[in-house]
């Protein structure tokens, strides 16, 4: 009787295998993308002060444009981000990077607040597709022994992103004027682009659901220390794989993955809602208590430098326990007893101030972006970034709902620590969330790790150093 064709379990050979220069080389261009996504997301805030005086017109009469951005980061995220399950990461990780890229660099030459809204709408697109593509592709690429640290990197460099625009820009407009702005946001991603044509490495774990064995078979041989050498060797992604399997949306609700969808999209929207408050009224907030400007100023800086540290420290920690639950739960337990002690400081004491706004950043942006690492791994690898995308889309919603919350209650001269106080509201959301997750995914036959599952026979690889 002939012997059952060898089967490897692709995922399970990424986690034992060292992290090769294939992965080094794929997953440093996704924390470039990364950044430069962050920067030409929050590229219209930099520029709206200049476009507003050489155009004559008041900041608020922008908002369209900014609108128009949000908007087109929510379509992108829910309804392109999709394609990845369908036609691969790479695809979408370069269409998203080439569509931003254009846009950006066309909005340079806005002459009307009509064109400036149409090209940030599709830039937008493109914008709010890589972010959760790079999530998927990330976590793929990772072994499981460092899987959250490095999705949680990727995560921080969107944050990244941001922070270092916001310097860019303080010497890019006054040297060179505003559209010297988009003309950058738009060149960086074409230069990775570039690169990424050769070094950005399709995620093998999508080869082997879409059935394309030589491309696996090639991609697994470059990224572990073993040769495939079996032609009728089977390849599969942890228990088992669907070759050519459902990608559509209502996938997220197929296999017990109903609740855990829902519970998702309200934990994204929630922590969104948190993040995108602290950065558009933190400032005002504190100003609003009787701190100094530029002190507030450099406070909120703070509180977004909490955030990048305190999500890669957080995905560490999650690499090493086995309870991921308990400590995002905790972290954010955390990050509602430092608001609160935020609210009590302000005023009286800055080096408490900055202290609790650090602890906060660290513990509600943070952990908001060590969720992605969790996240990733509530979804077989072919509805992945369906999953994230659409995550993300609701995320997307919570950032238009906080900012605009947060206006309405100063416009109503709330006062500043009662307001403040009102962020522990989609906390204390985020955690309830976190709680239930803990609960759904011990229900659910597919949220676990993909790495769990069938192990690699030996027959099926031979070791390149023997």
């Amino acid at each position: 009787m002939r012997d059952p064709s060898p089967i490897v379990d692709v995922q399970k050979l990424i986690d034992d295998s060292p992290l090769s220069s294939v992965q080094r080389k794929s997953l440093a261009l996704c924390l470039a993308f990364a950044v430069i996504d962050g920067f030409d997301a929050l590229v219209i805030g930099f520029v709206i002060p200049a476009i507003s005086h050489e155009w004559g017109r008041s900041p608020a009469s922008l908002t369209p444009a900014t609108v128009a951005g949000l908007i087109g980061t929510i379509v992108g995220s829910m309804l392109i981000t999709p394609f990845a399950d369908r036609f691969g990461r790479r695809p979408i990780i370069l269409a998203g990077a080439a569509m931003f890229a254009v846009f950006t660099l066309l909005a340079a030459a806005s002459t009307s607040l009509e064109m400036l809204s149409i090209f940030r709408f599709l830039a937008g697109l493109g914008l709010g597709a890589v972010p959760a593509t790079l999530i998927a592709y990330g976590s793929e690429m990772a072994p499981r022994r460092m899987r959250a640290t490095i999705v949680t990197v990727v995560g921080s460099g969107l944050a990244a992103g941001g922070f270092v625009g916001g310097f860019a820009a303080g010497f890019l407009i006054p040297t060179f004027g505003w559209r010297s702005v988009f003309v950058a946001g738009g060149v960086l991603p074409i230069l990775a682009m570039l690169v990424a044509l050769k070094w950005l490495q399709e995620s093998v774990q999508y080869l082997v659901t879409r059935g394309r064995h030589s491309e696996a078979t090639a991609l697994v041989n470059r990224i572990s220390q073993s040769t495939v050498s079996d032609p009728e060797t089977r390849f599969i992604v942890g228990a088992g794989t669907d070759t050519h399997p459902n990608t559509s949306v209502r996938t997220l609700f197929a296999d017990h993955r109903g609740g855990i969808t829902v519970v998702l999209w309200i934990l994204y929207a929630a922590q969104f809602m948190t993040t995108f408050f602290l950065f558009s009224w933190l400032p005002s907030v504190l100003t609003e208590a009787g701190v100094g400007r530029t002190t507030a100023l450099i406070a909120t800086s703070v509180c977004t430098l909490g955030g990048m540290i305190g999500g890669v420290a957080l995905g560490r920690t999650i690499d090493r326990v086995a309870s991921r639950f308990a400590v995002i739960g905790i972290s954010f337990a955390v990050g509602a007893a430092a608001v609160a002690t935020t609210a009590m400081v302000t005023g009286f004491s800055n080096v408490l101030m900055f202290i609790t706004l650090f602890i906060v950043g660290a513990c509600t942006i943070g952990t908001g972006i060590c969720i992605n690492s969790i996240t990733a791994t509530l979804y077989p690898p072919h509805v992945r970034s369906t999953g994230v995308g659409w995550a993300y889309g609701f995320g997307r919603l919570g950032s238009v709902i906080g900012p605009s919350i947060g206006g309405v209650l100063l416009a109503m001269q709330f006062q500043a620590r009662s307001i403040f106080l009102l962020i522990l509201v989609p906390i204390a959301i985020c955690a309830l969330a976190v709680a239930a997750l803990s609960v759904l995914s011990r229900r659910s036959e597919n949220a676990v790790l993909p790495s769990v599952g069938t192990t690699t026979q030996p027959a099926s690889v031979t070791n390149k150093s023997a």
